[in-house]
């Protein structure tokens, strides 16, 4: 069950905006508090891919693995997290429109124990207001007139 969703529609093909948001490496450029994002595995992107993710949390820097958990180019991806004890899924999927693409992200939090149970709901929304606003800044980026030249 999603803890959050957020959907865009991007004017530019289904394969650039899956290409794009799928290499991880492209995740400071979406999200404001990724410092770093470094690919550890060898080869293409793909299924079982590994990044080392950097983030800055309250003046801090928090490293997390993300590894991908589900890969079906052209249409769906699921990144996962895991750090503190938190697990946080992120599960993409695209669909060609006469638009472009249709982006679809559903963020899915995982907590252990009951105290983190407690903190759930606070912790949903710290991620949210991170890392919600992705899709709207990868339209941004991808329907720049500067990237198209």
């Amino acid at each position: 069950m999603a803890d959050f969703r957020v959907s865009e529609i991007i004017h530019r093909p289904i394969e650039e905006v899956f290409s794009y948001l799928s290499n991880l490496e492209n995740a400071t450029n979406l999200l404001p508090f990724v410092t770093d994002m470094e690919k550890l595995s060898s080869g293409p992107v793909g299924h079982g891919s590994r990044f080392l993710e950097t983030r800055l949390v309250r003046r801090r820097r928090i490293q997390a693995e993300v590894h991908m958990t589900k890969f079906d180019r052209p249409t769906a991806f699921t990144s996962k997290s895991v750090s503190n004890g938190v697990e946080i899924l992120y599960h993409y999927t695209f669909s060609a429109i006469e638009e472009g693409t249709q982006v679809e992200m559903e963020a899915e939090v995982k907590t252990g124990g009951f105290l983190s149970f407690l903190t759930k709901k606070q912790l949903v929304k710290i991620i949210k207001n991170e890392d919600g606003g992705q899709l709207q800044k990868l339209k941004e980026v991808l329907e720049a007139e500067e990237v198209h030249r």
